[in-house]
């Protein structure tokens, strides 16, 4: 199960996403998310599910942006990792 903070206007159908480091967690974004939902950007933070694979990873991502009736995003990550599947 995914966790998620979403803040600002949902009416914004392209938002910001937040991908947190390996070993953090969805909150560490918190303060971007004040900062920029008080100026009418949809920010949302994403901790995501277990998963086994890059291709598990992005299809539970499409579930969840399909749930969130979101087409397209912004995407911020840091410190994401190295695999060697890539």
């Amino acid at each position: 199960m995914w966790k998620i903070f979403d803040a600002g206007p949902k009416n914004v159908h392209t938002p910001l996403v937040f991908l947190p480091p390996v070993v953090g967690t969805a909150d560490v974004y918190f303060r971007q998310l004040l900062a920029l939902s008080t100026r009418g950007i949809r920010a949302i933070s994403v901790e995501p599910a277990v998963y086994w694979s890059a291709e598990e990873w992005c299809e539970g991502f499409k579930r969840l942006l399909d749930h969130l009736d979101i087409d397209k995003v912004h995407l911020f990550g840091a410190s994401l990792g190295m695999s060697d599947q890539f």
